[in-house]
């Protein structure tokens, strides 16, 4: 679901009953809604954010363990899911993640993809594929580790283990941290504060990060 308000468009990820998780649907809607805010000139920032008790569970396991074998390998096979998240990172215009309630797995990846992150008191970040056998594998192992360092990040994605807002702000995987209340309102005065300034300016200060966490000099 997108809506816009001044110069912010607003995705909200709108899968409640499964806690936002992510499918190919979602994944196409939120695709659909981005293009949308970058064709907008008058859209400076976007915002995605989900539910109260939950930003994003992730991967809709349910849905993908009913797919055939030779579906699921397919499914890893493709590019599709990260091009899903890197669309986000290198979109032209500044994306943030107001975060509520738990972003776990391929929804905390989702969250590391935006550029900013905002997160309610309630916030719950976890990438805890290690302890099922798998490996997070929509960009968590390089996205982590550029913003908070390898070693932090290594016990992080090697444990499996969840840290709640406080510690997300510590080490500096989310900006702020407000009560629920606040949430959306400290968000869309961030954006705001981006908005005022020249979009130029902003996309390419944008662009040089990106350049520079990639390695690249």
């Amino acid at each position: 679901m997108k809506r816009k308000t001044g110069h912010t468009a607003m995705v909200t990820l709108n899968r409640p009953e499964r806690l936002d998780a992510l499918n190919p649907t979602l994944k196409g809607e939120v695709t659909a809604a981005l293009q949308d805010a970058v064709a907008d000139e008058t859209v400076r920032v976007v915002v995605i954010t989900g539910g109260e008790k939950a930003f994003c569970a992730g991967a809709d396991i349910k849905e993908r363990t009913g797919l055939q074998l030779t579906q699921t390998r397919f499914y890893f096979a493709q590019r599709k899911n990260h091009d899903f998240y890197n669309q986000i990172e290198d979109l032209e215009k500044p994306v943030i993640a107001a975060v509520s309630g738990v972003a776990v797995g391929g929804g905390f990846e989702l969250a590391l993809a935006c550029n900013l992150r905002v997160a309610s008191e309630t916030a719950r970040f976890g990438l805890p594929e290690a302890r099922i056998g798998v490996m997070p594998a929509a960009g968590g192992t390089q996205r982590l580790p550029r913003l908070i360092g390898p070693a932090p990040a290594k016990e992080l994605l090697f444990t499996g283990r969840f840290m709640d807002a406080r510690e997300a702000l510590r080490l500096g995987v989310v900006n702020r941290v407000v009560p629920v209340e606040d949430l959306m309102g400290e968000t869309l005065s961030l954006a705001e504060q981006i908005a005022a300034n020249p979009p130029l300016s902003v996309a390419f200060c944008k662009q040089a990060v990106n350049v520079w966490g990639s390695g690249w000099t």
